[in-house]
């Protein structure tokens, strides 16, 4: 299917199915104002995903392989009950923007030096 854009904000999501992974083109996807508290773990194999927006959730925690999105380019996560960034985020090379406002997050790693292609990050 060559569906690019997918919204799916305000459905009292918790996960999702494994069935997007047919979504081989789909490179942004927007899920906020959902239920998820867990990262969803299908969105790390969507390799064409470069703008994820996950705002207004309540995930507490990043995955440790979130280093498998090698295309994404915009990581959005604003309002959530994220503490801190996996020590790995510093391999998401292509990423330009990040926004953490509204996290419970107290510091950040220096390695986040290490995104060359960084821009915008928003953090308090």
């Amino acid at each position: 299917m060559s569906l690019k854009t997918l919204y799916l904000s305000r459905n009292k999501f918790q996960e999702l199915p494994s069935s997007l992974l047919k979504l081989e083109k789909l490179n942004k996807i927007v899920l906020n104002e959902n239920e998820f508290k867990i990262f969803p773990k299908v969105l790390l194999k969507i390799e064409s995903l470069e703008r994820l927006i996950l705002r207004d959730n309540q995930i507490l925690k990043l995955p440790e392989n979130i280093d498998e999105m090698q295309n994404l380019k915009s990581l959005d996560l604003r309002n959530n009950k994220l503490q801190e960034l996996p020590s790995n985020i510093d391999k998401l090379q292509n990423l330009r923007r990040l926004s953490l406002k509204g996290n419970d997050i107290n510091e950040v790693s220096t390695s986040i030096e290490k995104l060359k292609k960084l821009r915008i990050i928003e953090l308090f």
